[in-house]
């Protein structure tokens, strides 16, 4: 024998299987309650897959921030090293400058 939630989807007549019209009721109130767990369920996993988004999506901007910031403190650390460098080449030329010419005076 068939249920009544099964027979209030399948039956739209109440001669067909004999059941009275608060049978019929049953059914459809155990349908739509049964629909509404279903929605209540699909809700709570929207949520749950939305923070888990929310805190890998906040993880992800805060690796990314990271990294720019050290590539700032590299890239500023760089442009110090280019300076000496460029500061030592410049006394070594004036050096060989001078010595060329002192060469050249004597």
């Amino acid at each position: 024998m068939t249920t009544h939630r099964e027979a209030s989807r399948d039956v739209y007549t109440i001669r067909a299987w004999n059941a009275t019209e608060p049978e019929i009721n049953t059914g459809s109130l155990q349908r739509i309650a049964d629909a509404c767990e279903r929605s209540a369920t699909a809700g709570e996993k929207m949520a749950a897959n939305w923070a888990t988004l929310t805190s890998e999506r906040d993880r992800y901007k805060r690796w990314y921030e990271q990294e720019q910031e050290s590539r700032k403190r590299d890239v500023a650390r760089l442009v110090n090293v280019v300076r000496a460098l460029r500061g030592v080449i410049t006394k070594l030329r004036n050096r060989a400058e001078m010595q060329m010419d002192s060469g050249a005076r004597s």
